[in-house]
């Protein structure tokens, strides 16, 4: 059959590309979805019982972008236990820069350090008191994100069963 012909079955190393790209936009999106959800958890440890250290302002930067304006950023440490701790996330990244409000970012040039909230029981947990974002909103958008990611993929597999179906109960 010529595969040029209109209506005509695409090839198969099309089929192979448009799969593996569903397939890797559905892990992707997989991902935004746990990394959302691991913040999420993270986020409400801290908030059921969480301590708060003054720690040690590193480095300060003022970074600005078109869409989002001047974000005013710190680097900081603080110890507990004997252990240094900083700003990270939940895929283990660490000394991460994070967003203050202009009091804060005023007050730690300032004195040099800026009030920490951070859960007892894990204190890589942590974020600034006066944390300049919205962790929830932050976390919202990140799992829609990556459940729209992955939708095209589930509704690929959706029409490729009533595909496959169709095909089997045709005479």
């Amino acid at each position: 059959m010529d595969s040029t012909k209109p209506g005509a079955p695409a090839s198969r190393g099309t089929d192979a590309f448009v799969t593996l790209l569903l397939l890797g936009m559905f892990a992707a999106g997989a991902y935004l979805v746990v990394y959302a959800a691991r913040e999420f958890a993270a986020d409400r440890r801290m908030a059921a019982a969480s301590a708060r250290a003054e720690a040690t302002v590193l480095d300060r930067r003022t970074v600005t972008s078109r869409r989002r304006g001047e974000s005013l950023e710190v680097r900081y440490r603080f110890e507990v236990a004997g252990r240094a701790y900083g700003h990270g996330d939940s895929t283990g990244r660490d000394d991460l820069w994070v967003s203050l409000t202009p009091e804060a970012f005023a007050r730690a040039g300032e004195t040099g350090t800026v009030a920490v909230l951070y859960a007892p029981g894990d204190p890589s947990v942590n974020r600034p008191v006066d944390y300049a974002g919205s962790p929830l909103s932050e976390q919202i958008i990140g799992g829609i994100t990556g459940m729209l990611c992955m939708l095209p993929t589930l509704l690929w597999m959706r029409g490729a069963l009533r595909r496959r179906r169709a095909a089997i109960s045709a005479p």
